[in-house]
């Protein structure tokens, strides 16, 4: 770093971010993307330094690319990997070590990287910097269902010891806004800052084909999240239950969260005996191979139980993969966009109805979905103005100090 690069970070505000895997991991899904979206579109403004684990969700080795005890720049902030056996201490350690004008959690129910830097800052074991909470989705009624006994003890917790009253929310929409109100109460400060597509040459929106052309009467269809009840496979084996007269193929791309919920989907999947339906599992894919694999299938099925974003479905879209989507995500404009369909989870005949119509169609048809995919991506790219609700988020955070 020269002198006019360091003279450049020391005039920017710090934002350091506790966040539970960061790349190059890639199971963690989508709040990977929405940090890394985060510093590619405000990194020139704001310095991001990141504290993370260094490895990724079920691997027992870290990441080939760490340099323990060192922080190092990952595409454009700088990051701190923690070893399992470092986690606690090594948070302790740098929360007060690290100068820093906000802290960004980007969790409430995380153990280590929510729960003790609430509890380190409440006993002032650590700075009591300005604070901002990201809950990424984990207050949306689907999410709360999953162990919702030790998720309720914490709130009343929480609340009780005061671990977040002067805390700043992030909504990323007024759906999740409406679902923080409800899980910490009225006095909450929320400041809506909705999530940021990626803007980079080689991950805008284009116009991949896939490599054959839409046949009528056959469907290429591809599930693509991570196993685990929220993102719901189990329903979407469900609606291919073998009624279609049409040669279909539904593959499943990644990683196996909850084994006894992929064991509930490989039952389902043993009872296909039908010659038209071909299920396999693809495994996993790291971020860059994504959209051009999702390019060469007819359609994402992606019947979830909640989205707070969907990069896997604005990666779609980009790469002209129109989405067969459930009503719980925020892209609830697919179908007046011409790019797919909104379909509720209520309505199983509905859902089977439109894989028939995959089944169906005709090249030029799905041409068409293609284009409007591709429009719909295009138009939802980091918005200048979204971009600027999400820096006047730390803005506001950071303002916090300068009137204590």
């Amino acid at each position: 770093m020269d002198d006019e690069d360091r003279r450049s970070r020391q005039a920017r505000p710090i934002v350091l971010v506790l966040t539970d895997r960061y790349l190059p991991g890639f199971r963690h899904g989508g709040p990977i993307r929405s940090i890394q979206n985060l510093v590619s579109n405000l990194g020139a403004e704001i310095d991001f330094q990141i504290l993370t684990r260094d490895r990724d969700v079920g691997s027992e080795a870290p990441y080939a690319t760490v340099h323990p005890g060192e922080w190092q720049t990952v595409e454009g902030s700088l990051v701190r990997y923690l070893p399992p056996g470092d986690v606690v201490l090594g948070l302790r350690r740098l929360l007060r070590s690290t100068t820093h004008d906000v802290l960004y959690l980007n969790s409430y129910f995380s153990p280590a990287f929510s729960i003790l830097p609430l509890l380190l800052r409440r006993f002032h074991v650590v700075p009591r910097t300005p604070l901002v909470i990201a809950p990424r989705g984990e207050f949306s009624s689907a999410a709360l269902a999953i162990k919702s006994p030790k998720k309720r003890a914490w709130g009343l917790v929480a609340r009780a010891l005061g671990l977040h009253r002067d805390a700043f929310w992030q909504a990323t929409s007024i759906e999740e806004w409406r679902q923080i109100k409800a899980a910490v109460g009225d006095r909450a400060e929320i400041f809506l800052a909705p999530i940021l597509s990626r803007q980079t040459e080689d991950e805008g929106p284009t116009n991949s084909e896939p490599i054959e052309p839409k046949v009528p009467g056959t469907a290429r269809l591809v599930f693509f999240s991570r196993i685990a009840p929220m993102k719901n496979l189990a329903f979407a084996l469900s609606i291919l239950d073998g009624r279609s007269t049409g040669y279909v193929t539904f593959d499943i791309f990644g990683a196996i969260d909850d084994p006894t919920y992929w064991a509930e989907c490989q039952r389902l999947i043993s009872r296909f005996h039908t010659h038209n339906i071909s299920i396999a599992y693809k495994g996993e894919l790291p971020h860059e191979q994504v959209r051009s694999t999702l390019s060469k299938y007819d359609v994402l099925l992606m019947p979830t139980r909640g989205e707070n974003f969907g990069h896997v479905i604005f990666e779609a879209l980009s790469s002209g993969c129109p989405v067969a989507l459930s009503d719980k995500t925020p892209w609830i404009d697919v179908e007046t966009a011409g790019a797919g369909w909104v379909i509720p989870l209520t309505n199983e005949e509905r859902w089977r109805a439109i894989v028939e119509d995959i089944v169906n169609a005709n090249e030029g048809t799905l041409r068409l979905l293609r284009s409007g995919a591709i429009e719909l991506a295009r138009a939802r790219s980091s918005d200048p103005g979204d971009v600027d609700l999400n820096r006047r988020l730390f803005s506001e955070a950071s303002r916090i100090r300068r009137r204590s």
